[in-house]
């Protein structure tokens, strides 16, 4: 915990009718942190995110991005880049279309112009900026999405399952800029439901469940319970037995 988070959440409640995705869940990101939403599918790691970034409104709780609440203050959507499960994008425009267009709305000037240039390069990404998106493979769409929400240097990164549909180089790129991100003292949120991808990248993780956050620690001290033989999934299925809910954590992909 720290005093002045990048990122509050308390006592979230998200419903879809009658049916309640996310119920009560808290957490916080602290600067200098990569907070992993970890479980799996349909646990309601998405939900969360929806609702943090104002996509969706939740019936109960609140969400603070830097002190300010996302629903009532435009501003807050500079302060964050946000890549989603599926990439979000416009099939009949270029990428180059939407890095002109998202650049525009959000005033990135001039300054910028390098770095966008490279994340194209470090993604291998140049032969695609101006092919429309409907022809782009479902791991160019997501390279896309990630350059837009990197493009204007955001406070916090929040990223829904990043590494799906990703090769191997790409991957790597991904990594070493959360790591980056990290050491300059900003924020990640991501989820995923794979465990190696959370015992490798995250500084701190939240097991959710059913809409439940069941656990939550620093990474270094589930590591460190590790020492006794526990491989890292059995360790969560411990953890999570006081709830009186049993995960399976041998799914992939």
């Amino acid at each position: 915990m720290c005093d002045n988070p990048l990122l509050r959440v308390s006592n979230l409640v998200v419903k879809y009718g009658t049916f309640t995705a996310v119920n009560k869940v808290s957490f916080q990101l602290c600067p200098g942190e990569v907070y992993c939403l970890l479980g799996p599918n349909g646990a309601g790691k998405t939900s969360t995110i929806r609702a943090i970034i104002g996509l969706v409104k939740p019936v109960e709780g609140f969400v603070e991005i830097l002190g300010k609440n996302p629903y009532n203050e435009v501003v807050v959507k500079n302060y964050f880049g946000y890549v989603a499960e599926d990439p979000v994008l416009i099939d009949s425009l270029t990428p180059r279309e939407h890095i002109e267009f998202v650049g525009a709305v959000r005033g990135v000037g001039k300054e910028f112009e390098e770095w966008v240039n490279y994340l194209v390069k470090a993604f291998e990404f140049s032969p695609y900026l101006d092919k429309p998106v409907y022809s782009l493979s479902r791991g160019n769409r997501q390279k896309a999405s990630l350059i837009l929400a990197l493009m204007h240097k955001p406070r916090i990164l929040i990223l829904d399952e990043p590494f799906t549909g990703l090769d191997f180089q790409s991957s790597s790129v991904l990594r070493k800029i959360i790591e980056d991100w990290r050491n300059n003292s900003h924020g990640v949120l991501m989820s995923t439901h794979i465990l190696e991808i959370a015992e490798k990248i995250c500084t701190r993780i939240g097991v959710i469940v059913d809409g439940r956050l069941v656990f939550e620690d620093r990474i270094d001290n589930v590591k460190a319970r590790l020492q006794g033989g526990e491989v890292f999934s059995e360790l969560l299925n411990e953890l999570v037995k006081d709830n009186v809910v049993q995960v399976d954590w041998g799914e992939r992909g």
